[in-house]
């Protein structure tokens, strides 16, 4: 699967400085911007050591990086592949470019590798115990363990079954 170039941020001219990293739809990749744009509207790119005159619709806003063949940018929310614990948020904004092209810099978190991030959040599968009583009445809580469902039950019960479920 390629980079999906039509989820790219339009580029905006006002504050571009030179030498500041922009994207190259045509080129599909990062360039620098030189100058511009110029009368007829072109703006001067440098790309591998060669000066290219272009327009600005073939110009976008450089990502951060690039998961799953989608660009990301400040303020993207994703999500680490695998949960970081049981009960912590799942959710990152990101900040900035990390150190290396390998990592990002999350929000409250710090530096992730982007082979370990998300667009989309992971199901988490969890396991649970409750206990079963006559007439079909089923005791609200879901413990953690069989033994701490054990150790709540009443006289009464009549099974204590292990339940999954997906979030």
């Amino acid at each position: 699967m390629s980079k999906d170039f039509t989820k790219l941020r339009p580029f905006e001219n006002d504050g571009v400085k030179v030498g500041d990293a922009i994207f190259s739809v045509r080129l599909g990749d990062v360039v620098t911007y030189i100058a511009g744009p110029d009368k007829d509207g072109k703006f001067c790119v440098n790309y591998n050591s060669s000066l290219y005159f272009t327009h600005i619709e073939g110009m976008k806003e450089n990502p951060i990086c690039w998961v799953e063949n989608k660009p990301v940018y400040p303020g993207d929310l994703l999500h680490y592949l695998v949960p970081v614990s049981y009960s912590r948020n799942n959710n990152f904004s990101v900040e900035r470019g990390g150190c290396s092209s390998n990592d990002v810099v999350l929000a409250g978190y710090g530096h992730a590798f982007i082979k370990d991030l998300t667009w989309v959040l992971p199901k988490v599968t969890h396991e649970g115990w409750l206990n079963i009583y006559p007439n079909n009445r089923v005791h609200p809580e879901i413990f953690k363990s069989k033994e701490d469902a054990e150790k709540s039950a009443y006289n009464a019960r009549i099974a204590c079954v292990r339940t999954e479920w997906v979030e």
